[in-house]
C-alpha cells in the first residue's frame, strides 16, 4: 500500500481551485503544474488539449522542454509505444518503465528521436478523455535523470491529482467566461481553440448551433473562425471573436436592428435615443450637425422608421426617446 501525505495534497488541491479566480486563462496551467511540482518533482511537463473527433492535441502547455516536443510527439505517436497503452488505460498513469524495460526504452527509435535531444531519461503519463465533450487531456511529466524513476507514490499522487488539475482548470474557463463581457445581454458564449474544438460551452450556444446548422455536428464549431461572421448572418445571426492566449471566447447572438449600422451609426442612435440634441450629439462626437442629419437620414432608411419615436421604439423596446420630436 502506497503512502500519501493528505495534509499536503489537500492542500495543493485547495490552492488549485482558490486560484481559479485570479489566475488568468492564459497563464492558470502552467501555474497549476509549478503546484504539483512541490509534491510530485519533475524536471519538465506537457499538459495538452484536444479532441476526440479529430484524434489530435491541438493546444499545449510546456515546462522545462521546447514547443517542438509536442509537435514531434504528435508525428511519431505511431512509433510511441505509450500511444496505444494511454488509449488501453484511460486516466492511469502509466511509467515508461512499465511499457518498455530500460534497455529497449534506450535502444528505440522514440527515445533516439524524441525524448533523448531534450535529455528526457523517465516518463510518466496519464490521458483522460471526457466521454460527454469528446475532449482530450494529455499529462505527461518528465524526469532528465535516469537515476531518478518514478515511483509507486509518484504514480499515485499523479492519478488523484489528475482529477483536480482538469477540473481547476475547467472552473478556471468558466470562471472566465462569467466575467467575459458579452456582446449583448442576449450573447451565449463558448471558449474554443483555433480549430473550434470547444474548451467550455454554453449550453444556449450549443442550442443556437443545432438551430442555425441543422444536421451537423454541434461538438465542436460547425464553421472556422474565419467564416462565422458570414455563415451566421445567413441565418440571421452575429458573432463577435477575442482572442485569449492560444484560445478564442465567441460571442454569438440573434441579428438586431443596431447590428444592420454602422459603427458611427450606432454612436448617434444611442446619443439620439437619450434625448441628445444634433447639436449636443455633433459636439460629443466631433461632427458638424449637418453630418449628423445625414446619418439620421441613413439610420431611417436601412431601418425602415420615419421619426425618432419609431426609432427609440425600434431600439429601446416601447419607451420612446426623451427630447423633441422635430429638430
Amino acid at each position: 500500500m502506497v503512502l500519501l501525505n493528505v495534509k499536503d495534497l489537500d492542500g495543493l488541491i485547495g490552492r488549485l481551485y482558490r486560484a481559479t479566480s485570479r489566475v488568468s486563462l492564459e497563464n492558470y496551467r502552467d501555474w497549476a503544474l509549478s503546484q504539483l511540482k512541490e509534491q510530485l518533482p519533475f524536471d519538465a511537463a506537457l499538459w495538452s488539449s484536444g479532441h476526440t473527433s479529430t484524434r489530435r492535441l491541438h493546444t499545449h502547455t510546456l515546462q522545462g522542454v521546447p514547443r517542438q516536443l509536442a509537435d514531434d510527439l504528435i508525428a511519431l505517436k505511431d512509433i510511441n509505444p505509450l500511444t496505444k497503452v494511454l488509449l488501453e488505460r484511460i486516466g492511469e498513469p502509466v511509467d515508461m518503465a512499465e511499457v518498455l524495460d530500460d534497455e529497449q526504452f534506450y535502444a528505440s527509435e522514440i527515445y533516439q528521436r524524441c525524448f533523448q535531444p531534450r535529455g528526457i531519461k523517465r516518463i510518466l503519463s496519464s490521458l483522460h478523455i471526457d466521454s460527454r465533450s469528446g475532449l482530450m487531456t494529455l499529462l505527461t511529466l518528465y524526469r532528465f535523470s535516469r537515476e531518478q524513476p518514478f515511483t509507486s507514490r509518484d504514480k499515485a499522487i499523479q492519478q488523484r491529482m489528475l482529477f483536480h488539475l482538469l477540473n481547476a482548470a475547467s472552473h478556471n474557463c468558466l470562471l472566465h467566461l462569467d466575467r467575459h463581457q458579452p456582446a449583448t445581454p442576449s450573447s451565449s458564449t463558448a471558449l474554443c481553440d483555433q480549430h473550434g474544438i470547444y474548451h467550455e460551452v454554453q449550453q444556449d450556444f450549443l442550442d443556437t448551433m443545432e438551430q442555425c446548422f441543422p444536421g451537423k455536428e454541434v461538438s465542436r464549431l460547425p464553421f472556422s473562425l474565419d467564416d462565422g461572421d458570414r455563415m451566421l448572418a445567413e441565418q440571421g445571426f452575429c458573432m463577435q471573436q477575442e482572442a485569449i492566449g492560444d484560445l478564442y471566447c465567441v460571442d454569438v447572438w440573434p441579428q438586431g436592428p443596431m447590428d444592420l449600422l454602422t459603427l458611427r451609426e450606432r454612436q448617434v442612435v444611442e446619443a439620439l435615443c437619450q434625448g441628445q440634441t444634433f447639436k449636443v450629439v455633433a459636439r460629443t462626437l466631433g461632427l458638424a450637425p449637418s453630418t449628423v442629419s445625414n446619418h439620421l437620414y441613413r439610420i431611417y432608411q436601412k431601418l425602415g422608421v420615419a421619426s425618432r419615436n419609431e426609432l427609440a421604439t425600434l431600439v429601446l423596446g416601447n419607451r420612446p426617446a426623451p427630447g423633441h420630436e422635430s429638430e
